[in-house]
Order: C-alpha cells, then sequence, then structure tokens
C-alpha cells in the first residue's frame, strides 16, 4: 500500500472529526491496523475496507484514488 493513500486515509479521517478508536471500531479492525493503514504500513488494503473507509468518513470512493496527496496534511 502506498503512503499516499495511508495520507488520504488520515486526511479523511481527521476531515470526519473521527478519534482513531471509534473509527477502528466502525471498521472492525485495531487501532493499530488503522495506523499502519494511515502510513502506509499495509502491504494491501482490499477495495471492500477502502469501501468502508470512504462510508465511515464520508467521502467518495474516488476520493482514495483522486484525492489531492500534495495539499494532505
Amino acid at each position: 500500500m502506498s503512503t499516499a493513500l495511508g495520507t488520504l486515509i488520515r486526511r479523511a479521517r481527521h476531515e470526519a472529526k473521527l478519534k482513531p478508536e471509534t473509527m477502528a471500531v466502525e471498521l472492525g479492525i485495531s487501532v493499530g491496523t488503522l495506523f499502519r493503514y494511515e502510513r502506509g504500513e499495509a502491504p494491501e488494503i482490499s477495495v471492500r475496507r477502502l469501501s468502508r473507509i470512504a462510508v465511515v468518513t464520508g467521502k467518495p470512493l474516488s476520493y482514495f484514488f483522486n484525492g489531492d496527496v500534495e495539499n494532505a496534511a
């Protein structure tokens, strides 16, 4: 998984004002796994999981493919 995608996941969580613990529970994963996604350290992420992240954060799935990574903080 790329760090660019991880940056977009983290930005989406921040914009949705979700605590890591809350988002992890909503996704059915551990906080550690969420942080690995956000750092781009997970070997891969399924489309199903990415779709769930989109729902939980209120972003369209396309956001994670077309997001502006350069302005992500």
